[in-house]
């Protein structure tokens, strides 16, 4: 409740605004088939008789709010919403219910890679306009999702370790003094952000060595992707 409560309100103050607004057929068609796959998904046996109820109940809600946002045509146009813009509320809200729709561990840390990656892109269009603040904000968020993708890496490499009852060190203990700022500047904020791109940066790396085959790709992706972003928010801010 606490989670789907803002969402609702949000999708419900969002309607009033955007009443003219159609979705379009295609994107009709790709919630659909996205909520029919999400309802006939098969739960994971080992759960508890109640986490199953609690799971389906908040899909059955978390789907409600995708219908009726993508009624309005709300979650289309927030898609490229920046935070400083009307929609962007919408587009944070359309990345939780992704997030509370998606079972998978391997879903949820490609899901988290690819939010980074938004809020990377987002912090340097906010550097163009002058906006440190905002910048700082979305580099913290950014951090939050390589965080989230971290933990759920080391959770799955410790249900590994207990099957086959063997230990592995941790590789997430270690710290990023390997990675050095590639200059010292003397302005603190781009030393604030050169600081988050390579703690970032050496969680991603390190997760390269423990993450599932079908992640790779996408992991090495989010370091070129992630690396390239910082510079160029750093350049834009130094100039």
């Amino acid at each position: 409740a606490a989670e789907l409560e803002p969402l609702l309100k949000t999708c419900a103050a969002l309607s009033h605004k955007s009443a003219g607004i159609k979705a379009s057929p295609e994107l009709r068609r790709r919630v659909f088939s996205h909520l029919q796959d999400t309802l006939r998904a098969k739960p994971d046996p080992a759960r508890e008789r109640f986490f199953f109820w609690h799971r389906h109940w908040a899909v059955a809600l978390a789907s409600i709010v995708i219908i009726f946002a993508s009624a309005t045509g709300i979650f289309a146009i927030s898609e490229k919403a920046m935070p400083d813009e009307f929609f962007y509320p919408a587009k944070l809200a359309s990345e939780q219910i992704e997030m509370v729709l998606t079972l998978s561990s391997p879903n949820k840390a490609k899901l988290h890679m690819q939010f980074a990656q938004r809020r990377t892109e987002e912090m340097t269009t906010m550097a163009l306009q002058d906006k440190s603040e905002t910048v700082f904000l979305l580099s913290e968020r950014a951090s939050e999702h390589i965080m989230q993708m971290q933990e759920i890496f080391e959770k799955e490499s410790l249900q590994v370790d207990n099957e086959s009852e063997v230990s592995s060190p941790n590789i997430f203990a270690t710290t990023p003094e390997s990675i050095e700022p590639r200059s010292a500047g003397k302005d603190a904020s781009t030393e604030i952000l050169r600081t988050d791109c390579n703690e970032n940066l050496h969680i991603l790396q390190l997760a390269l060595e423990d993450a599932p085959e079908e992640l790779v790709p996408y992991l090495e992706r989010a370091i070129e992707n992630l690396e390239a972003d910082y510079e160029r928010t750093i350049s834009i801010i130094h100039e």
